[in-house]
């Protein structure tokens, strides 16, 4: 089993508040960093809170 994790500001004053998501795969293969990005992409926006900086 494998896991990534990331951890990202809420918004982008960095004001002390923050998501982290994990993501595990449980087939034995090994999680890269593109993949986790993916997967942040899709479920962040759509968390309430989430003030994509920019």
């Amino acid at each position: 089993m494998s896991a990534r994790v990331l951890s990202v500001a809420t918004d982008g004053k960095d004001q002390g508040d923050s998501f982290e998501m994990s993501v595990w795969r449980t087939d034995g293969g090994l999680l890269d960093d593109a993949a986790l990005l993916r997967v942040a992409e899709k479920v962040l926006p759509a968390l309430p809170g989430w003030s994509p900086a920019g």
